[in-house]
């Protein structure tokens, strides 16, 4: 999973690495606003366009989350305001 906040934090097995871009599926502030979740369920390689406004409902709310293998997920230096 993802953490999109002050830390930034992505962990778990399921996000791996790419060495060269494949068609890049954007994520948009838009996707995540009103603390809605965007879940990735698709492989692929997903770049975040926008910086976000994240308010975690809860210490457990997740911006981004990654429930699929061969993910390559580019934050594209996009920060995280709170």
């Amino acid at each position: 999973m993802l953490l999109l906040g002050s830390g930034m934090v992505l962990s778990g097995s399921r996000a791996i690495a790419s060495s060269s871009p494949q068609t890049q599926i954007p994520i948009t502030a838009q996707d995540i606003n009103k603390n809605n979740t965007f879940t990735i369920t698709r492989p692929g390689y997903y770049l975040l366009t926008d910086d976000v406004n994240w308010d975690a409902p809860d210490a457990n709310a997740r911006a981004i989350a990654i429930a699929s293998d061969n993910v390559t997920l580019d934050l594209g230096g996009r920060r995280s305001h709170t």
